[in-house]
């Protein structure tokens, strides 16, 4: 964004927040409540009876190794401890399933971020698991990011889109209008109130299965 502040030019960033965020003078953001939203998530699945809980992680979005201190921080707050057997991390090549599938088939259940869910059906499909019946997946997002990848809807933490999107506009314009916005600095943040779980009962999360592969020594 720097150039965009050297040209002196309105700046409002769309982020989620973990708690800390550095700004620049003459840049305003607005976002959700990541911890809140992954808290939401986690704990989702726990009350449904999970226990082994698989992650799939990725060097980009919302679930980065720069956040996975966060996630350790909810499962700790569950009673629960991330499994490193439990958990593959998603390079640029999404037709590799290896690591999804060895994570999946010593789970119940996968946390993923939405741009990974693709990967996580096809390791489904591979391992002959079909969700919730033999699996349950749970994700953050809203309804234009999440593709129909099979014969139920996935449940996911809400994220307030239409609300963010509002409230930047709203700050954008109010830049616009305002000579002195390069010394502005602000963030707008939406919590846990703005969020909920979508599709609860009809989605892709159900109880565990008595089905887990042991984790190795």
């Amino acid at each position: 964004i720097k150039p965009l502040l050297d040209d002196q030019l309105p700046t409002v960033m769309l982020t989620p927040w973990n708690g800390h965020i550095s700004l620049p003078a003459g840049v305003v953001a607005v976002g959700w409540d990541s911890n809140s939203a992954n808290e939401m998530a986690v704990s989702f699945l726990k009350e449904s009876g999970h226990e082994h809980i698989a992650l799939v992680l990725g060097e980009t979005g919302p679930l980065v190794s720069g956040r996975y201190q966060g996630l350790e921080r909810t499962f700790a707050d569950l009673g629960m401890v991330i499994d490193e057997q439990r958990v593959a991390w998603l390079d640029s090549n999404a037709d590799d399933i290896t690591d999804v599938q060895q994570a999946i088939e010593r789970s119940t259940a996968v946390f993923a971020r939405t741009s990974a869910l693709s990967t996580v059906a096809n390791a489904c499909y591979a391992a002959n698991l079909r969700w919730p019946n033999d699996f349950s997946v749970i994700t953050l997002g809203h309804p234009q990011s999440l593709a129909h990848l099979g014969g139920r809807l996935f449940t996911y933490v809400g994220i307030p889109v239409g609300k963010i999107s509002r409230a930047a506009a709203h700050l954008f314009a109010s830049m616009a209008d305002e000579e002195d916005f390069r010394y502005s600095q602000q963030f707008v943040v939406y919590g846990r109130s703005a969020m909920r779980v979508i599709n609860p009962d009809t989605g892709s999360v159900g109880p565990p299965p008595s089905r887990v592969a042991p984790a190795r020594p």
